[in-house]
């Protein structure tokens, strides 16, 4: 059976100084906790126990591939590079031009980008720019040139936002 002594201490001098100050701070600040309205601490008490501490992270589709069963997807091997990047010129922030290559050392030394999205999101953000996609093909939501074009105002809303003054050269990933 341990001794009193033991249990509260712990036999280290940090925590005899921090049940110090913790019965130093209890005794200090129950009256505040005494002379405050009830609807002040229910306020705070919910704010403190709400449900957004028990709120699980979701992970975007985007970095999930999928599983060969078509069960649930898992992340992405780390260290993937993909097989072509495009070659973008940007110049004064709108799209100059852009062109696939096959993906080599020389590009992985300049670096480059990879732009993940979530095509459910970029659709939104297409139909507000006022797309409209063509009929879908039997089980797809979008044709190719549909994809093709909700990925090139992507990049071109990138180009905006990377570069608003001057001329860049830069690989990127879709």
């Amino acid at each position: 059976m341990q001794s009193v002594q033991q249990v509260l201490f712990n036999n280290q001098p940090l925590h005899v100084l921090g049940n110090i100050f913790r019965i130093f701070f209890t005794l200090l600040l129950s009256p505040l906790y005494l002379f405050t309205p009830r609807a002040v601490v229910t306020t705070v008490d919910n704010y403190i126990w709400s449900g957004w501490l028990l709120e699980f992270a979701t992970t975007p589709d985007s970095f999930l591939s999928h599983s060969r069963g078509g069960g649930k997807g898992h992340y992405d091997v780390t260290g993937f590079q993909p097989s072509w990047v495009l070659e973008v010129t940007i110049h004064g922030g709108l799209l100059h031009h852009f062109h696939q290559i096959p993906f080599s050392e020389d590009e992985e030394a300049a670096g480059y980008t990879v732009l993940s999205y979530l095509m459910k999101s970029a659709d939104v953000l297409f139909r507000e720019a006022g797309f409209v996609p063509g009929p879908a093909p039997e089980g797809r939501e979008y044709t190719l040139s549909d994809r093709r074009n909700i990925a090139e105002q992507l990049l071109r809303l990138y180009c905006s936002t990377h570069c608003p003054h001057g001329f860049r050269l830069q690989f990127l990933a879709l």
